[in-house]
C-alpha cells in the first residue's frame, strides 16, 4: 500500500503547502488524512497526472480549510 503522506511530501515542500494550498505545516498530516478519507484517487500519483494532482490538491485544500 502506498503511503500517501510520504508520496506527497516527497514531491512538494512546506512552501507549496503553505503558499499554494494554504495548509500550515502543522496541518499537513491532518490534510493527508482528510485526502484519504475523501477517497483519494491513487492514479493521480502517476507522473503524467501531476497537473491533475495539483488541481485536486487545490480543490481539496479549499474544502479542508473551510472546516
Amino acid at each position: 500500500m502506498i503511503n500517501l503522506e510520504r508520496e506527497i511530501r516527497s514531491r512538494y515542500d512546506n512552501d507549496f503547502f503553505e503558499e499554494v494550498l494554504n495548509v500550515q505545516v502543522r496541518q499537513i498530516s491532518d490534510f493527508v488524512t482528510f485526502l484519504n478519507a475523501s477517497g483519494f484517487p491513487r492514479e493521480l500519483l502517476e507522473k503524467e497526472k501531476e497537473m491533475n494532482l495539483i488541481q485536486f490538491l487545490l480543490e481539496q485544500s479549499t474544502i479542508f480549510n473551510e472546516q
